[in-house]
């Protein structure tokens, strides 16, 4: 705990040589020194500080220390000035044990030197330690009374070693009451004699309390009654694996003990173990009970201990998952050009929650039978997830979920059923004269090919298309069916009658998709 600092106020003498700075009457230093914690052990360390504020220059500061309430000086320190302005001094050889008093000694620039005194400046403890107590539990045997609880007192020293503490007061408590009070001997021993512990065993605090310049100091001590090994065993049920959540089962398992020439032996005399959370009996070494299995719980069974036996207990992991579903998101298109992208969407639900967080494939497979991944993604919020993949034949497409084992079961969503088709593109497409004059021919004029084993060819001879004009006024379509020509050209002659925009339309068949070509605008005048 920090104390408030105590303030000094010092009168340099005006019969001392002149200082360095003009000197007045009314010259002062004021010292504010750093009160440490009140408490500080003899073998230990301790920093004094202190800072002088004033007119006149210092030369040195001193901290001299005296037994409480006397002059007797026991211990003197220098104390150096640090680039701040504060003085400090490390005491690693610290004065003797008792209250003690500071005086700070100020020198001025002349040599004069003025004191003034902190009364209990400190009180410096000796360092006392308790030795000879167990540290882990002390086992006590069944049948035994009572126990006794010894150690020794000592006081360790700067050196290392340690000095044995006579006639000091230790106590025992229990909680926060007092069982018992015991004196150190002259070789700093101490015991007390104390009821033997039930099965829960007992605790108690060794308590060296403050007394006099030795500080306090305590140790805790547990006693555990002396009881045999029990273990559990649990049979493997027999249920197909993995298994679903909320599945009955009946499930045994063996109890046994440890006797005193260390054989285990069958239990179960009285005894009772907690399968899954209900009570059983223990019969012969054996016990069965039914569980309801759970998804990422082990089966288990704990005995609780008794007064001959201690705790046991036993875990069992089962593969139970739960139910999952995959609900279908979205219809893909049925027909796709080869090189694009089919993109499925799906929910993974347990129950009615949606599961985040899942990996969940994309499968292709051309006969129904055979599937293959050729894409995943992970569910996000509600259990939502989208998956594409590049089209390169027909084929059925559908979103799987693999399961976790020990948590959840695979789900498998509905199968889309894709029609993947040659890609088809009009190159050089354009309608011309622009503008021109209204009855004038319009020539709308050029190629189709398709893909074909990853390169661009003409379309058939006679493959149907049409070209269709679009009015600039709402409502004017007009289309012209015709089949293509030889390489895939195509052209069309006819008189202008209206503003408007000239496409090339590619109905599709057996072997090529749909197409519409951009848009060409004529302006007739």
């Amino acid at each position: 705990m920090r104390r408030p600092v105590a303030v000094l106020t010092v009168a340099l003498s005006l019969m001392a040589a002149p200082l360095a700075v003009p000197a007045h009457a009314d010259d002062t230093v004021t010292v504010v020194a750093d009160r440490p914690q009140q408490f500080v052990y003899a073998d230990g360390g301790l920093w004094v500080s202190a800072r002088v504020d004033g007119t006149a220059d210092v030369r040195s500061l001193l901290v001299r220390f005296l037994r409480a309430g006397t002059d007797e000086a026991v211990a003197s320190y220098p104390m150096d000035r640090q680039p701040s302005g504060l003085w400090r001094s490390h005491l690693k050889a610290m004065p003797p044990a008792g209250w003690m008093d500071a005086e700070f000694v100020v020198t001025g620039a002349a040599g004069h030197e003025t004191s003034q005194k902190i009364a209990n400046y400190a009180h410096v403890l000796r360092h006392t330690m308790l030795a000879g107590l167990p540290v882990s539990p002390v086992v006590v045997w069944k049948g035994q009374k009572d126990v006794r609880i010894s150690g020794t007192a000592y006081e360790r020293v700067a050196s290392g070693g340690g000095l044995l503490v006579s006639g000091a007061r230790v106590v025992l408590e229990q909680g926060t009451k007092q069982v018992a009070e015991a004196t150190t001997s002259g070789d700093g021993r101490f015991a007390f004699t104390v009821p033997a512990p039930g099965r829960d065993g007992s605790s108690y605090t060794v308590d060296f309390p403050s007394q006099g310049d030795f500080q306090a100091y305590t140790r805790s001590v547990s006693l555990q009654l002396e009881r045999h090994a029990a273990r559990i065993r649990l049979d493997r049920p027999v249920v197909a694996q993995p298994v679903a959540s909320g599945t009955r089962v009946k499930v045994s398992g063996s109890f046994e003990v440890q006797s005193a020439a260390g054989a285990w032996v069958p239990g179960g005399y009285g005894q009772k173990v907690r399968l899954d959370g209900v009570l059983v009996d223990v019969s012969e070494g054996r016990f069965s009970g039914t569980a309801v299995l759970s998804a990422r719980t082990p089966l288990s069974a704990y005995f609780s201990g008794d007064d001959d036996y201690l705790p046991a207990s036993a875990q069992l992991n089962l593969d139970v998952r739960d139910r999952t579903s995959l609900r279908a998101g979205n219809t893909p298109e049925r027909i796709v050009a080869r090189g694009g992208r089919v993109a499925l969407e799906g929910f993974l639900e347990r129950g009615v929650d949606g599961l985040s967080g899942q990996r969940v494939d994309l499968e292709f497979s051309a006969d129904g039978k055979r599937w293959a991944s050729i894409g995943h993604g992970t569910t996000g919020q509600y259990g939502y997830v989208k998956v594409s993949a590049v089209a390169a034949k027909d084929g059925r497409w559908r979103l799987r979920f693999p399961g976790e084992k020990n948590s959840l079961f695979p789900a498998v969503g509905p199968f889309r059923y894709v029609d993947v088709r040659n890609p088809v593109k009009v190159e050089s497409f354009n309608a011309s004269p622009e503008p021109v004059r209204k009855g004038k021919a319009i020539t709308v004029r050029g190629r189709v090919l398709h893909q074909v084993g990853g390169k661009w060819k003409p379309v058939g001879r006679s493959t149907q298309m049409e070209v269709v004009f679009r009015s600039a006024k709402p409502g004017g379509q007009t289309a012209f069916a015709f089949g293509v020509g030889r390489d895939g050209w195509f052209t069309l002659k006819v008189p202008a009658r209206a503003d408007g925009t000239w496409f090339a339309h590619i109905p599709g068949n057996r072997d090529d998709v749909e197409f519409w070509s951009a848009g060409d605008y004529v302006d007739v005048r």
